[in-house]
């Protein structure tokens, strides 16, 4: 112990850290091409939908009634393509609903600056997106309306914990009665949003039927006794 110089300085990072950085540069870009390459030729088409989502529209319970769903534009992704929407088991009815959807992160950030998909678009209309949770996608496969309910991007690492891949936790897309905004004023996302009835409503009959019900407020109504008597 009287050997331990008492003002040796270590260095928290190995040595030639940054060199070798930089030297494993050109094989995580590499890897991160065949990632994408993959991503795009065997996964599936999807429209993604951004939404917003204000905490500060409700200070007590941080939510937001009046989100808006902005743009959309298209990617390609990766995921067990769903042949059914339940299975039966022996432990009972299993939903299907929660899965896992894969895209490439570089896909992604190309893809979201496009104006409106990544076909027939022009690229550089918007800024680089970044996926978050309460977003929704739209399958081409099989019609199917998604809501992404968490947002991974640690799936996968490779040479020196560089991410290539983000990981979409899904669910069926409820009906919220999100805004629509005006640039996506003729997409098939109105008809989702606002047309799809539920066959449990009966706000319609009530609306039809509370006007001969509600009080209007007529002079010649008896005017309900003081509570306080005239004190």
């Amino acid at each position: 112990m009287s050997d331990v110089n008492p003002n040796f300085e270590s260095n928290a990072m190995p040595n030639d850290y940054f060199r070798h950085q930089e030297e494993y540069s050109n094989d995580k870009l590499l890897y991160d091409s065949l990632v994408t390459e993959a991503y795009n030729k065997n996964g599936v088409p999807m429209y993604y939908y951004t939404t917003t989502y204000d905490i500060t529209k409700d200070a007590i319970f941080g939510e937001d009634n009046t989100r808006t769903v902005e743009r959309k534009f298209k990617f390609m992704a990766h995921h067990e393509l769903q042949m059914e929407l339940e299975r039966f088991s022996s432990f009972g009815i299993e939903g299907l609903d929660n899965f896992h959807i894969y895209c490439s992160q570089s896909h992604i950030s190309a893809a979201s600056t496009y104006g409106m998909d990544a076909l027939s678009g022009t690229p550089d209309t918007y800024d680089v997106y970044t996926p978050t949770e309460g977003d929704i996608l739209y399958s081409v496969f099989n019609a199917q309306w998604y809501e992404i309910i968490n947002v991974d991007r640690e799936a996968e690492q490779f040479l020196q914990s560089k991410n290539h891949t983000w990981d979409f936790f899904v669910k069926s897309l409820a009906d919220e009665h999100m805004t629509i905004s005006d640039a996506l004023s003729g997409d098939i996302i109105v008809q989702r949003m606002n047309i799809t009835p539920d066959v449990f409503s009966v706000s319609g009959a009530v609306d039809e039927e509370k006007s001969d019900y509600l009080f209007d407020g007529s002079d010649e109504d008896e005017q309900p006794d003081d509570v306080f008597s005239g004190w």
